[in-house]
């Protein structure tokens, strides 16, 4: 059985246009594959390293260390010591750790980021999973269309509704434009002409579009697990 590794990145993505945090959705999207793991790896630490550069990971999870790290404050703060960084004084709320990695973080080597970036066990960019090409299946899905309170419909980074499976990707994709097409040619979609889709967690890179070329369907791969 022939096994790819592929190398997939983590989709982070704001949960209120108002909340600062960013939380990890379920979406991935592969962006390499590989015929070994160390090859794979490779990949992934060095997209990683490119992701992490100017950023702040205690904006991401929600708001408390729980979301960045697996130690608890004061474990954390030994961590940050042995590479000779010096912690927050005296933090005493999580955005105090926000501000200090805002305020400090660009004047440490890159062996001290590094090692920083290597206490945040729970933001991560990119992961490797195992792929079995006879077992892929391909699923056409409707894009969820949420209201949050302005005159154009967001796209829910959750996924959406799924429609019909496939075992070959050349009718999932038929399928799927043939849905489009109908979906496009309606004057609105649940009351909308409008609709925007942010592409990037941060909100930095979204898409406004109209009826007749918003992607309401669209077709995701999937791994199906061994048969009983």
């Amino acid at each position: 059985m022939k096994v790819r590794y592929v190398v997939s990145q983590i989709d982070w993505a704001k949960s209120d246009r108002a909340y600062p945090y960013l939380r990890r959705t379920p979406r991935a999207t592969p962006v390499a594959d590989f015929k070994t793991f160390e090859a794979a790896e490779f990949d992934r630490r060095r997209r990683e390293e490119q992701a992490r550069a100017g950023v702040n990971p205690f904006y991401f999870g929600g708001e408390s260390l729980f979301y960045q790290t697996d130690f608890a404050a004061p474990y954390l703060h030994d961590w940050l010591m042995d590479a000779a960084i010096e912690p927050p004084e005296n933090p005493k709320a999580h955005g105090d750790w926000v501000a200090w990695w805002d305020r400090c973080a660009h004047t440490w080597s890159a062996a001290q980021l590094e090692h920083a970036w290597a206490a945040m066990h729970k933001v991560r960019f990119f992961e490797i999973t195992e792929a079995h090409p006879e077992r892929k299946a391909y699923v056409v899905v409707e894009v969820n269309w949420t209201w949050q309170d302005e005159p154009t419909l967001y796209a829910d980074h959750e996924g959406g509704n799924v429609v019909r499976a496939y075992r070959s990707k050349a009718k999932a994709d038929a399928e799927c434009a043939r849905l489009n097409r109908e979906r496009q040619q309606q004057p609105r979609h649940a009351g909308y002409s409008s609709f925007t889709r942010e592409w990037r967690g941060d909100g930095t890179d979204h898409r406004h579009t109209f009826m007749e070329e918003t992607v309401f369907f669209e077709v995701v791969e999937i791994e199906m697990g061994d048969a009983e």
